[in-house]
């Protein structure tokens, strides 16, 4: 290998998905159901040690994968009565940030 050159066998998991699979496993070994409420995003980032930005984008990507009802003033429910493990449900991946992979559209602006 080159010097500076890096080889993936496969694509980074971003912190936001590897944050999800943690929540995951937060509301596996919490026992918790659907309907069950999750504790405040804010609680959440200072749990896991991360920014509360980062901790919104991980509930994000469990709301978009039907894990995860966010109900904004209300708070975060759990959406699926099924364990996350059982119901083999998985996060969509994150979108990778550094740089725009296609041209722009809109050329001389």
């Amino acid at each position: 290998m080159k010097d500076g050159a890096t080889t993936w066998s496969k694509a980074p998991t971003s912190l936001s998905a590897h944050l999800a699979e943690s929540v995951l496993a937060l509301i596996k070994d919490e026992r918790l159901e659907a309907g069950d409420r999750l504790p405040s995003v804010k609680e959440l980032a200072e749990r896991f040690s991360v920014a509360t930005p980062t901790m919104r984008e991980a509930l994000r990507l469990l709301e978009m994968a039907g894990n995860l009802d966010i109900r904004h003033g209300f708070g975060i429910y759990v959406r699926s009565s099924e364990s996350p493990a059982d119901a083999d449900q998985s996060v969509p991946p994150a979108p990778v940030h550094g740089g725009d992979p296609q041209p722009s559209s809109r050329a001389g602006s």
